[in-house]
């Protein structure tokens, strides 16, 4: 799993948490876990998780992205994006989408962020 990455979008900081795949497992978990709880401390004002490697996620995994937005400030915006089918029918199960802002690619998330 790749550190998460920062760029400003003008007053925005975004920061970008990738999962690296294909599953979603308990070391790619943890380290997903770790470096949110990371940008959530640097102060950033939006998370991305880039779910773009993922090709499937199981209730722990949905576990964890929940995890996420319950350790950070209702004031940071976590969203995900990259959501392969398979991930994205189970997001749709388990409601995540009320819970997170979807996108379809981190570039289009940054761009959502930014206007």
């Amino acid at each position: 799993m790749q550190p998460p990455t920062l760029s400003s979008l003008s007053s925005v900081n975004v920061i970008r948490v990738r999962a690296n795949g294909p599953r979603f497992d308990l070391v790619s978990i943890r380290t997903l876990l770790a470096h949110a709880q990371d940008a959530i401390q640097v102060g950033a004002k939006s998370i991305v998780i880039d779910l773009s490697g993922i090709a499937s996620i199981d209730s722990v995994g949905v576990s964890a992205l929940v995890s996420i937005r319950r350790r950070a400030s209702s004031s940071i915006n976590i969203v995900l994006a990259g959501l392969s089918p398979a991930v994205q029918t189970v997001a749709r199960v388990c409601h995540l989408h009320e819970v997170f802002d979807v996108y379809t690619s981190y570039d289009a998330a940054e761009r959502a962020l930014a206007s």
